[in-house]
């Protein structure tokens, strides 16, 4: 990215106005414009890819500053959605966040509800999606142990209201569809997760209500956390079910229940339930409140489990002190959950302090479900986790945190200005903790942020933005997302943690944390033999974002260095305010050859460079700057390198 381009030609009052940087950067940011939804599933493909996909609903009339829904990429590409209701959109990002493709399902459907993004080992994602409505390409159905042909005008004239398919369509790296597969096993129920498996299949969990007949032949019915594995051809291998024992049918929480894929293909299911829950394979258990309960107040707790391979429990334990589990992450050694407790309670057999609204916490547990660690904070929950390859954690927060409230704290460090923003941290594998990224991006809850991280542990950020009113955001450090309108946008961000590749050269003395991570590489497929919809496959090639082509270079470059960025940048500027007289102060932890230090005034005209782009190497420099000629106002110091920035306010007082 030009970055020198992208300051000089896009409005950033707001991104300068920021705190100083104080981690690790925000590489790149994209979001939308009247889009009025967020990505809600997403994946990093076995290329290193991102894809995400979010459902979009055409806005009432009524909402003021209704434009046309666009997505802007990190690079400064525009891509207009066809303003049609009820659809499902997926985006593939490329590694400096370009738009590679846009996939939108009216262009093959009329009516679609999203329900899971994956990837498949050949780099292809698989976008999951149900609908009942009126079709315009054919797809494939098992009945029994033959795939049948299903052609969409036998779909068409004879649907009906039992004709609610789940379907399951690959799209290649071009964004084209290379087949589609349905389903009738599912029924019309959100996903909380649809995972790759390492044997080629995938895992899905979600709530449902079952009905049946009891004893004394009444209806009754009953809410049940389900976890699928599916063949990699999309057919069920096993259903593991776990019973809510609740009095009345059925309260599910947000999320209810979750899943985390282990190496070796077991799975990790966490839920939270009121009451009771009979885990399949394990007695009921039921509550037993030590706090106050009522017809309001049902009491709740969580519960985490092992299910192996063949669909089997292998252990559950269960967590007390009226606790709810929002993530789950596994890795080698240990199994991570986070989310929030209420009450100061042994967890699992840990003391933990929630005094001062340390509500949200992190623990991690042994393969064998054995409580290691725990860790909790003044957030209101931990929403997503994920890890890199020597297993360094990292957990995304949701905070309410505003400037009246005593602010958020993690470790040793203070985050102001929180509430309902992007806040990203990073801890050891033991629980240490060591750096923190966050923006004053406000997000909308409609839809919970997903965290992933690529082979070398570079972070991805997905959600829902929100606008209020007309804005224009640029508020990722040297990474600029525009956006307009009221209400949710897709929010998709590359957080660096690791020095590009570019500059491994300048820096051989620092540690890496692996010799050679994941070669990239462009995966050998084999052509799809053509089909009877053949045709409307290849018009789908208007799905590619305009202006935009296929990062082949990111598909064919060699193996890559995972060498970490071992602290953040960091600049300060005193005295503040100042009559001119001022000494920068610029600390950088590696060596970059681009490093330099710029004047910006608050309307994002660049004033002065007050040190060139040069080689510096890791450490500290100081420099003395006479600004006295300057009229009084508000002013930006900014540093910038190949690819990190950080940025100070400086008032000019006379």
């Amino acid at each position: 990215m030009n970055l020198n381009r992208i300051l000089q030609t896009l409005p950033f009052l707001l991104f300068l106005a920021s705190i100083p940087l104080q981690s690790q950067h925000f590489e790149w940011a994209s979001s939308g414009s009247s889009i009025f939804s967020g990505y809600s599933k997403s994946c990093i493909t076995s290329t290193g890819r991102l894809a995400a996909a979010g459902e979009y609903n055409q806005p009432t009339s009524y909402i003021p500053g209704s434009g046309i829904p666009t997505l802007h990429s990190g690079t400064g590409q525009d891509f207009l959605f066809e303003n049609y209701s009820s659809q499902v959109y997926a985006t593939c990002f490329g590694q400096t966040g370009e738009m590679l493709w846009v996939f939108q399902s009216n262009k093959i459907m009329r009516d679609a509800s999203l329900m899971g993004v994956a990837s498949d080992p050949n780099g292809n994602v698989i976008l999951a999606f149900q609908s009942r409505s009126y079709i315009s390409f054919d797809f494939e159905m098992l009945e029994g142990k033959e795939w049948k042909q299903v052609y969409s005008s036998e779909f068409n004239n004879n649907r009906a209201g039992d004709k609610l398919l789940t379907f399951f369509a690959t799209l290649n790296g071009d964004g084209q569809v290379l087949r589609i597969v349905a389903s009738r096993d599912f029924p019309r129920e959100s996903w909380n997760e649809f995972l790759a498996t390492p044997d080629g299949g995938y895992a899905i969990t979600f709530s449902d209500e079952l009905k049946s007949v009891n004893e004394k032949g009444v209806h009754v019915q009953h809410g049940y956390h389900f976890v699928i594995k599916l063949d990699k051809d999309f057919s069920k291998q096993w259903e593991h079910k776990s019973k809510l024992l609740a009095p009345s049918c059925c309260s599910y929480y947000i999320p209810s229940c979750l899943i985390a894929v282990g190496k070796d293909g077991d799975l990790y299911a966490a839920g939270n339930y009121n009451f009771g829950i009979a885990v399949e394979g394990s007695k009921d258990r039921m509550i037993e409140p030590f706090y106050e309960t009522g017809q309001y107040k049902p009491p709740y707790e969580a519960y985490i489990a092992r299910i192996g391979k063949d669909g089997k429990l292998k252990w559950v334990k269960y967590m007390n002190g009226k606790s709810l589990i929002k993530s789950i992450h596994a890795t080698d050694s240990q199994v991570l959950i986070g989310g929030t407790i209420q009450l100061q309670r042994d967890f699992m057999g840990l003391a933990i302090d929630t005094t001062e609204s340390k509500n949200g916490f992190l623990a991690a547990l042994d393969l064998k479900g054995k409580a290691k660690w725990v860790q909790n904070f003044n957030a209101s929950s931990v929403e997503a986790i994920c890890s890199d390859v020597s297993g360094g954690i990292y957990a995304s927060f949701e905070s309410k945190r505003s400037g009246a409230i005593k602010p958020l704290k993690i470790g040793l460090d203070t985050i102001p200005n929180t509430y309902d923003g992007v806040v990203v941290a990073a801890f050891e594998p033991e629980g240490s903790y060591k750096w923190y990224k966050s923006s004053r991006a406000m997000l909308s809850r409609n839809t919970r942020p997903n965290l992933l991280s690529d082979a070398c542990g570079n972070l991805y950020f997905t959600g829902e933005m929100w606008f209020v009113l007309s804005a224009s955001m640029n508020i990722f450090d040297a990474a600029l997302v525009k956006g307009r309108g009221y209400g949710g946008a897709p929010l998709a961000a590359k957080i660096r943690t690791t020095i590009p590749d570019e500059l491994i050269a300048f820096n051989q003395n620092l540690p890496s944390k692996s010799a050679e991570a994941n070669t990239v590489e462009k995966p050998a497929t084999k052509p799809e033999k053509p089909g009877k919809n053949e045709g409307r496959n290849a018009n789908r090639a208007e799905n590619t974002a305009r202006g935009s082509a296929p990062d082949s270079s990111a598909l064919s470059r060699g193996p890559s260095v995972c060498m970490p960025i071992p602290y953040p940048w960091k600049l300060l500027v005193f005295p503040n305010p100042s009559a001119g007289p001022v000494t920068i102060r610029i600390e950088t932890s590696y060596a970059d050859p681009k490093v330099s230090v710029e004047l910006w005034d608050s309307k994002g005209a660049l004033i002065k460079v007050i040190r060139s782009a040069q080689l510096q190497s890791s450490g500290s420099l100081d420099l003395q700057e006479d600004l006295s000629s300057l009229a009084k106002g508000l002013y930006f110091v900014v540093l910038k390198g190949s690819s990190a920035a950080a940025s100070e306010r400086l008032v000019i007082a006379k």
